[in-house]
């Protein structure tokens, strides 16, 4: 009888409790915010949380601090806030900390984060305010992903500060574009919904593939499984 071999990778993150919950979570927020999506689209008028939300947080459209707090959700800022992350992230596989594929989730998980805001569920949904398309916020959607890149790409000690850091980031962005008018308080929720969801998602799909079979497409060639050699 041939003894069995050393469990393979797929199999150790399967079992796997932190890549597991990292699923849960990630997949339970992307779901959230497609029902709460299907329901706007159908329904697209603001809520009694939005309400309450403009109650709580009065317009401020002309706050010169509002308009610059804003640019945290910019182009530039997911631009340069996802390479310093990823830089993080491939400066630990360099030094044997981290798994590239954790590396790689960092630099495409808030870029697909955002690509499903402002391609897919805006134009899905339909939604609209100031005669814009606003579900989910694409600017809340660009400070919550790449925080949560940023939480994945430091040392395991620190992430609780950064995931303190991005979590105020994610709501002082949320409060600013509710106060500038620019989205509905439920467009901001969904925003920080969607980012966070799919950077975990990301993530989480990207370990669950074996090391060997990211590198051969990063390489751009075939990955081949191994043949058994045993006879």
């Amino acid at each position: 009888m041939t003894p069995a071999g050393p469990p393979t990778t797929r199999a150790r993150s399967e079992r796997n409790p932190g890549l597991d919950a990292e699923r849960v979570v990630g997949l339970g927020l992307l779901v959230a915010v497609a029902l709460a999506g299907a329901y706007f689209h159908v329904r697209p008028q603001p809520t009694p949380l939005d309400r309450l939300g403009f109650s709580l947080r009065p317009a401020d459209v002309h706050s010169h601090v509002f308009l610059a707090l804003v640019r945290l959700g910019s182009a530039p800022a997911l631009v340069g806030g996802t390479v310093v992350g990823a830089a993080v992230a491939f400066g630990r596989v360099a030094r044997r900390r981290e798994d590239l594929r954790r590396a790689v989730a960092c630099l495409l998980g808030p870029l697909v984060a955002v690509a499903l805001c402002e391609l897919v569920a805006k134009h899905l949904v339909g939604r609209e305010y100031q005669q814009e398309l606003t579900f989910p916020s694409g600017t809340v959607t660009v400070v919550a992903s790449v925080g949560s890149a940023w939480v994945l790409a430091v040392p395991r000690r620190a992430r609780w500060v950064v995931g303190s850091l991005a979590a105020a980031a994610t709501v002082v962005t949320a409060d600013t574009v509710v106060a500038l008018q620019w989205h509905l308080p439920t467009d901001a929720l969904a925003g920080a919904a969607l980012g966070v969801g799919t950077v975990l998602v990301v993530d989480a799909a990207l370990r669950a593939v074996p090391a060997r079979h990211l590198f051969a497409v990063l390489a751009g060639r075939p990955a081949h499984p191994a043949r058994n050699r045993q006879k």
